[in-house]
């Protein structure tokens, strides 16, 4: 165990509250997280699928000391005019049982804000067809509501929930149905079931900059510190399926920027297979 003695003799712990960044940089200046690893690996992640029984596809994600758990519930409504598609609809939940940092109560701004990227990245990776979730043309579609709560947080919430909920889709069972004109309802016939079909399986990876250094898949202690952040999501032959960044212009030149997320474009090509490969 690394100790940090100066002329206070404070603790570790007490360093670490008082001195962050320098706490940080001890490590980070020896190429090494707190936790051991190098910059830019990520930690162990497990994936268990259909453990929900009373849900039509789940997910339980683990990604080091992150915990997330998608359920997903299908419901029938109206289609948009505008266009034959079914709906995606993700809800994270971020709650004090995960993490002191979030109260109890109304949805919190990061869990909304984190809700809506969420949403923003489902849609742009195109990972369902929602034409499959069209019942009847006009008339009814399929609605897949997406549950999303953590059960423990240690950072990147981002990726442990996108990595959720595309395994809880992957694992998702669309009921045999039909509109019935004479009534005007679906009639779903629940001993004929449907896998929903993905168009691909995307992998996302997260990075922050920090003191000029590249780290993937931050801790919560590290995510704190770290005012840039990438996310790179990938698709099954390497190329992009999103990719957005924060913060990264400040302080930096654009061939900076672009080398940085260079770096964090390869560390997340070079991860998509060990996790995709979870994801049956």
């Amino acid at each position: 165990m690394t100790t940090f003695t100066d002329h206070t003799h404070i603790d570790a712990a007490t360093y670490r509250r008082l001195r962050p960044r320098e706490y940080l940089n001890r490590y980070l200046d020896s190429n090494v997280r707190i936790d051991g690893r190098s910059l830019l690996d990520f930690r162990s992640t497990s994936i268990n699928q259909g453990s929900i029984e009373t849900a039509d596809g789940s997910a339980v994600v683990r990604l080091g000391n992150t915990t997330m758990v998608a359920g997903i519930k299908l419901k029938t409504a109206l289609p948009d005019p505008s266009r034959e598609a079914g709906y995606i609809v993700p809800n994270v939940d971020l709650n004090p049982v995960s993490n002191a940092k979030f109260k109890s109560g109304p949805p919190s701004d990061q869990a909304q804000v984190l809700s809506s990227r969420l949403n923003d990245l489902l849609l742009s990776a195109n990972i369902v067809n929602h034409s499959q979730l069209v019942i009847e043309p006009r008339k009814a579609v399929w609605v897949v509501y997406v549950d999303v709560t953590c059960i423990n947080y240690d950072g990147n919430a981002l990726d442990a929930a996108m990595i959720a909920i595309v395994a809880a889709l992957k694992n998702t069972q669309l009921p045999e149905a039909n509109y019935d004109y004479d009534h005007e309802k679906v009639v779903a016939n629940k001993q004929h079931y449907a896998p929903l079909s993905l168009n691909k399986v995307v992998v996302p990876s997260s990075f922050g900059w920090f003191d000029g250094k590249l780290l993937a898949d931050l801790t919560d202690f590290e995510q704190s510190l770290c005012a840039a952040q990438i996310t790179v999501v990938v698709n099954p032959d390497g190329s992009l399926a999103h990719l957005s960044t924060q913060g990264l212009s400040l302080g930096h030149t654009i061939e900076d920027s672009v080398n940085i997320t260079n770096s964090a474009i390869s560390a997340a090509q070079h991860r998509y297979a060990s996790v995709s490969k979870l994801i049956i």
